[in-house]
């Protein structure tokens, strides 16, 4: 039924699900770095039976999370740039015709 879920036939979600294998309290304990922490859950979503089999790699893991996270983010900030550059350019049009009604500048010693 995970699976169902994690492929999106039981139920759709806009961004999907994702699955990542957290590092035990044991590993924690014993100061398991990240990195062997990584290898590890890479191995669990390969070698797992319940998991092996799904062919869309790109669903497990904290490394391809870290990437599906990034290319979201990089798309928000490219969907929301030129509407931040037009409220900037804007305000500075503003503020210049502001700064001209006051008239000239007097220079003071």
């Amino acid at each position: 039924e995970v699976v169902e879920l994690l492929l999106g036939r039981k139920m759709k979600f806009e961004l999907g699900f994702h699955i990542c294998k957290g590092r035990g309290q044991v590993s924690l304990n014993a100061n398991q770095s990240l990195e062997t922490s990584l290898e590890e859950e890479l191995e669990f979503f390969t070698t797992n039976k319940a998991w092996r089999d799904v062919p869309n790699r790109d669903l497990f893991g904290t490394v391809k999370l870290r990437q599906k996270l990034g290319n979201l983010q990089l798309s928000m900030i490219r969907r929301t740039i030129p509407s931040i550059l037009k409220e900037i350019h804007e305000k500075q049009q503003s503020l210049s015709k502001n700064l001209k009604g006051m008239g000239k500048l007097h220079q003071t010693t």
